[in-house]
């Protein structure tokens, strides 16, 4: 992760145009960019089916040894009940089960006290291999630490999981659920979330962790760090070289959605510099609403996905479309980028609050939005501008299916340069590597 500009990706609404197209060279668009890697599987990808009914809540990760972690539960396509218990998957960056891992490939975690009460919703990727599993509880965060074959690493908190309690942790109106997880190269664990409290009184926090799983108690409060306004719900984090962090979230009220990012310094204090650059999108018209915010390393730097769709006055008449903003580290736009910081995406559909994105080594950004029963992906340059030779005509278009239980299409950083894409239809769940 890097030192450079910040980018914001965002699905924004109305009637401006995309940016234009730049050639490539012929070395670019003979690749075939965005086409199945043949290294892949020889080209077809690997399909995992669910045996027992439908895919639902799927998750992903890329390990920091390029092995890709996808999880999910099956159940059954008349009315969403669960029938088989979450099952992970490991697979290689030749698209195969990874048979180190598990049974052939495979695993089905025990969650503390057999899982009641406990609902999985997040990976993230750890130091050697290894990966995290974020859990919602009652009035906690659940958090576990797997190793590269898939068993616990049981020198980990308690046999292997954190139990941590946000203060003001509410069972009463839902669970508190950790967002987002990064582990430092130095072995720091930093995680994101809220405290579930009514929507008026949401607080959202960050908690720093040792590599063992005991809490820095040296870190904000007592180890822990108040984020955000009230009423916005904590999403994503990162962290930079020097160990600052940056945490996005959502703003709710008035009918409208908001991004806001707030920055820590190293030890959970407010880093005051950073948040008087920037606290919110602010290249956006006001009457534009933001719903969700994803962080991306984007050409060496840090960006943010989410969706902006109208809201108040321009509801009934204006639509939504991808966009992009860049920042600078110190949190100002980087005028530099596209159309002075902002870049405009010509996907065909209505953008979506379903967005993923990736960065490649060269730069790129990879961006994913699922509509309907497509999911829509496209390459664009560290400048901003969309890839002509990507798919066709710069769009990527995979048939997926309608997010009816819980999940979405996603794109991860590949082995080799290039990217992987997971996306379900119904039974099915495809992973592919794919040329960027």
């Amino acid at each position: 992760m890097g030192r450079g500009r910040v980018l914001e990706c965002v699905a924004l609404g109305a009637a401006m145009l995309a940016l234009g197209a730049v050639s490539v060279g012929a070395s670019a668009a003979t690749r075939g960019l965005g086409n199945i890697d043949t290294r892949c599987n020889d080209g077809h990808g690997l399909l995992i089916r669910a045996p027992h009914g439908d895919v639902s809540d799927l998750l992903t990760t890329e390990t920091s040894t390029g092995v890709t972690i996808v999880g999910f539960d099956t159940v059954t396509p008349s009315d969403g009940t669960q029938v088989d218990p979450e099952t992970y998957y490991a697979v290689g960056p030749d698209c195969r089960l990874d048979h180190r891992f598990g049974t052939q490939g495979i695993i089905r975690p025990r969650l503390p006290g057999n899982g009641k009460d406990l609902y999985v919703v997040g990976l993230a990727p750890g130091l050697d291999g290894h990966f995290f599993l974020l859990a919602s509880g009652p009035a906690q965060w659940l958090i576990g630490e797997f190793n590269a074959t898939g068993s616990l690493d049981v020198a980990f908190g308690s046999h292997g999981w954190v139990s941590l309690v946000p203060p003001g942790a509410d069972t009463g109106y839902r669970y508190p659920y950790p967002q987002d997880l990064v582990q430092e190269p130095n072995g720091l664990i930093v995680v994101t979330g809220e405290n579930a409290r009514p929507h008026a009184d949401v607080a959202s926090f960050v908690y720093e962790l040792f590599a063992n799983g005991a809490v820095d108690r040296t870190f904000g409060h007592d180890g822990h760090a108040r984020v955000l306004p009230e009423i916005a719900y904590a999403d994503d984090l990162f962290v930079q070289p020097d160990g600052s962090i940056a945490v996005t979230g959502v703003l709710g009220g008035g009918g409208c959605f908001d991004m806001q990012i707030n920055w820590l310094e190293p030890d959970g204090s407010r880093d005051v510099a950073r948040d008087a650059n920037f606290n919110r999108s602010r290249s956006f018209p006001s009457t534009y609403g933001f719903n969700g915010a994803d962080f991306v390393d984007a050409s060496g730097g840090v960006g943010v996905i989410g969706s902006e769709e109208p809201c108040g006055s321009t509801a009934a008449t204006a639509r939504s479309y991808d966009a992009a903003e860049a920042l600078t580290p110190d949190g100002t736009v980087d005028r530099g980028f596209g159309n002075h910081g902002t870049t405009y995406f010509s996907m065909p559909n209505p953008a979506a609050s379903d967005t993923s994105a990736v960065s490649l080594p060269n730069g790129d950004v990879i961006l994913e939005s699922v509509s309907g029963s497509t999911s829509y992906v496209q390459d664009f340059t560290s400048a901003g501008i969309p890839i002509r030779a990507f798919g066709h005509r710069d769009t990527l278009r995979i048939a997926t299916a309608p997010a009816a239980w819980g999940y979405s299409a996603s794109v991860l950083a590949g082995a080799r340069g290039d990217f992987v894409v997971v996306f379900p239809a119904n039974h099915v769940v495809t992973i592919e590597e794919r040329l960027g």
